[in-house]
């Protein structure tokens, strides 16, 4: 901090939000890449430390002004090609493949290694779209306990089979609950071995 003289703080205000930082005025391109930056936003009215940081959403009014204004802008709306990818966290990246992989059938992608990736994981195929499994520690609770029984009532990810019958009679072989559709559709919800839910639903090929 001492070889940087800080101008006056910065404060940005914009649709509901606010932000709060200090810009050196003196370093090197090098020492800018280096440099931290320390965003805190403090409520009002609180007995929170300084060491807390906060967030304060837009409010709801904000949110509804925001998407009438987006309906009428020019450029018109913005047209979606497919899903890319779709990410999950396990908690151990070999176990995980061996789920994927060696049980579903999946196939990885090679190339995943990247500088820029400071953590484990791998990419699979899944017809065209990819998975992303990010070995990280996970924010939601992976203890059946405290999701829901039926997968369908919980975040899920959904992929089209030709089959639903060969993808159970693989499941019972390796005796991997799973749950059928409550809508009655041919599909079935099951987990990975970190609590990630996937859906399957017998469909024809739709690209």
């Amino acid at each position: 901090r001492d070889k940087f003289c800080f101008r006056k703080m910065n404060i940005l205000v914009k649709n509901g939000c606010c932000a709060v930082g200090r810009q050196p005025t003196r370093a090197s391109r090098q020492h800018r890449k280096r440099l931290t930056k320390t965003v805190r936003v403090t409520a009002a009215a609180t007995d929170e430390s300084d060491d807390t940081l906060s967030w304060v959403g837009p409010t709801d009014e904000t949110i509804a002004r925001l998407a009438s204004q987006a309906a009428g802008r020019p450029g018109g709306a913005v047209k979606f090609t497919g899903v890319h990818h779709v990410a999950i966290i396990v908690s151990n990246l070999e176990r995980a493949l061996d789920f994927y992989c060696g049980i579903l059938g999946m196939e990885q992608a090679q190339g995943r290694n990247h500088p820029k990736l400071p953590y484990r994981g791998a990419w699979l195929y899944w017809g065209p779209e990819m998975l992303h499994i990010m070995e990280l520690p996970n924010p939601d609770p992976t203890d059946l306990a405290s999701r829901p029984t039926h997968g369908g009532r919980d975040r899920h990810v959904c992929l089209g089979v030709e089959s639903v019958s060969v993808l159970t009679d693989l499941l019972d072989d390796f005796s991997i609950k799973y749950t059928a559709s409550k809508s009655g559709r041919p599909a079935v919800f099951f987990r990975d071995f970190d609590a990630n839910t996937i859906e399957c639903v017998e469909i024809a090929p739709w690209r």
